[in-house]
């Protein structure tokens, strides 16, 4: 892995010298003090079963995560570490060209009047741009509103909420929560009755 992503051998192949050497060759200090604990101290494996570890998330860098990790387990502290990586993919910026608004899918939107503040919340698992479209019928509700308000609707009146791409059912989901959260006055009753979100406690 540390080939594939343009490590050099140089620097790789010492670290896991060292690391191979200290878990078998163990320091004959280390082991002559572990012995004098056990003789000095013969509850501390029972203080330490009474005592639960907390576990510490350090993020590894090298040998001084090592060396810190090694002086807890000395000092008996009651931790357990636990040592994470980060991944390349979270320090470099994104390679993807930005999808325009007009071209998202898999989004939960809001279409908002300028005129009176009222709003429309949806879901669509299409461009966004064709389900504005829609909107943009004469029969459709958030047009109807738009000429009684004699507000221009444009596809600027429409707010991205939120995108998934788990499929429809989590659309709907969302687009209940959103519902359910603003209040929209522009959607219809039988909108409100057949989207409604229900939690369930077993």
């Amino acid at each position: 892995m540390l080939e594939r992503n343009q490590y050099p051998p140089t620097f790789y192949e010492p670290i896991i010298e060292e690391t191979i050497a200290s878990i078998i060759a163990k320091p004959e200090t280390e082991t002559a003090c572990e012995q004098q604990q056990e003789s000095t101290h013969p509850m501390a494996e029972h203080e330490e079963a009474d005592c639960p570890k907390k576990m510490i998330f350090v993020q590894y860098r090298g040998k001084s995560t090592e060396d810190y990790a090694r002086a807890l387990h000395k000092c008996d502290a009651p931790v357990k570490v636990v040592m994470t990586l980060r991944k390349l993919k979270t320090t470099m910026p994104s390679l993807k060209t930005k999808v325009e608004k007009e071209l998202r899918s898999g989004t939960v939107y809001q279409i908002q009047c300028p005129s009176c503040k009222a709003c429309y919340v949806g879901q669509t698992s299409r461009h966004l741009l064709t389900r504005f479209k829609e909107h943009t019928r004469p029969s459709a509700p958030v047009r109807k509103h738009f000429d009684d308000c004699t507000s221009i609707l444009s596809f600027e009146c429409m707010n991205l909420l939120k995108t998934s791409a788990r499929g429809e059912a989590h659309l709907l989901t969302l687009e209940a929560i959103f519902i359910e959260e603003m209040k929209p006055s522009i959607n219809t009753k039988d909108e409100y009755r057949s989207r409604a979100l229900t939690i369930r406690v077993f």
